[in-house]
């Protein structure tokens, strides 16, 4: 995505709501994709966004807002 950076949101979900929060989650707009990982957090999102105002909306008012959502850590792409 030209001229956008990319952001990586680590997601922890309540235990048996992983698929309903996936089906919330896959309807944001500015989320790329979404991919299932093992350990410490249980989905990663990929956001293209380089407007931090944007992005903090997208992870405060949309994504924390999804049922099951339980924490987010946000990483920002260096290059």
């Amino acid at each position: 995505m030209t001229g956008k950076s990319a952001n990586f949101v680590l997601v922890k979900i309540a235990v048996g709501e992983e698929d309903a929060s996936y089906q919330m989650l896959k309807n944001i707009e500015g989320i790329e994709s979404i991919h299932f990982v093992y350990g410490e957090y249980d989905m990663v999102l990929v956001i293209y966004e380089r407007d931090s105002t944007k992005l903090r909306d997208i992870i405060m008012k949309s994504i924390r807002s999804v049922e099951g959502v339980i924490d987010t850590t946000t990483l920002v792409a260096a290059d």
